[in-house]
């Protein structure tokens, strides 16, 4: 496949071919948790190198993104509204893919479009996250970000389609070409509801309780398959449990099996340290700053000091 801008011929592997279908014994009807995909978008995309400056973990990697496509889709990205989810960067009008590799783990990224950015073939923009976005676990988070986009390639997605028509073997153009698409069929529901890794996803809709202040929520799991001919999605039902959210008071008193006015007394040393091990890295937000502040914070430990007990100066960060 040809590495330059221009257009990218396709180069078809050699293949073996399948031996015909089995014919003897009784055909039977089977159904199956696939389900056919009815239409794929047919064209070429375009590869870029995307880079996030200085590093950040990767949560605040999709923070960065979001607010970058959210501010700039008017302008340098010229018009394309794409949607993050962590993993990937793609439109709803299927128009933008943006693959993050996962074999890399040093934050080199991997940015598909069907369409050419109007800035040409490299753009290096700075970005400030707001508060209400900035990093949970950092004493003074950067608040300006240099993103740099550059093209790298451009690739067919033709071959995928003529793959599960028989017409050609696997190749590396292929399976990225299917990740891709994998990603695509998933942006609705990532919009929509809780994800768990790419491609499972709950709602709190008709939970059911469980001891310890934890819940089980419904939901699905769906992933892009190639099968004879055609593209299916493989769906099936899941669930998983979840802490509940609400007021942390509340929660702890579930936790310990008590009523909520005993938390007055204080704890003892066994119930701080299973409070303290079952809130260990759960995420939460102050409501005394009001609504339009949404900045998240992470547990790291309880303190062992009543709130009556606990000092500290003006502008020091209690440790």
């Amino acid at each position: 496949m040809s590495s330059q801008f221009g257009a990218a011929p396709i180069k078809l592997s050699e293949y073996p071919r399948r031996p015909e279908i089995g014919r003897i014994g009784r055909q039977i009807r089977v159904k199956a948790n696939f389900f056919e995909v009815l239409r794929l978008p047919d064209a070429n995309v375009y590869h870029y190198d995307a880079d996030i400056s200085p590093t950040v973990p990767s949560s605040l990697n999709r923070r960065i993104f979001e607010h970058f496509v959210k501010s700039e889709s008017g302008g340098i990205l010229g018009g394309i509204k794409p949607v993050y989810d962590g993993i990937y960067l793609f439109s709803i009008e299927y128009s933008l893919f943006i693959l993050i590799d996962k074999i890399l783990i040093k934050g080199r990224k991997n940015l598909y479009t069907i369409k050419q950015f109007p800035f040409g073939d490299a753009i290096t923009h700075q970005i400030t996250l707001p508060e209400n976005l900035a990093a949970s676990n950092s004493k003074k988070p950067p608040r300006t970000f240099t993103i740099k986009l550059k093209k790298v390639a451009e690739k067919n997605l033709e071959e995928a389609i003529r793959f599960v028509q028989g017409k050609c073997a696997t190749s590396n153009n292929i399976m990225s070409a299917i990740g891709a698409l994998d990603v695509l069929i998933n942006q609705e529901p990532s919009m929509k509801f809780t994800t768990v890794g790419r491609r499972a996803f709950y709602t709190p809709e008709n939970s059911s309780t469980l001891s310890g202040g934890a819940e089980v929520w419904q939901g699905y799991w769906q992933s892009l398959r190639p099968g004879q001919g055609k593209f299916y999605i493989n769906f099936d039902t899941s669930a998983t449990a979840f802490y509940e959210a609400g007021n942390v008071a509340t929660l702890i008193a579930k936790i310990l099996g008590c009523k909520l006015e005993e938390l007055r007394t204080g704890f003892t040393l066994n119930q701080r340290l299973k409070v303290e091990k079952t809130l260990k890295h759960l995420k939460f937000r102050v409501t005394h700053r009001g609504v339009n502040f949404q900045r998240r914070f992470k547990i790291k430990k309880l303190s062992e000091n009543s709130t009556q007990e606990t000092h500290f100066s003006k502008g020091m960060i209690l440790k």
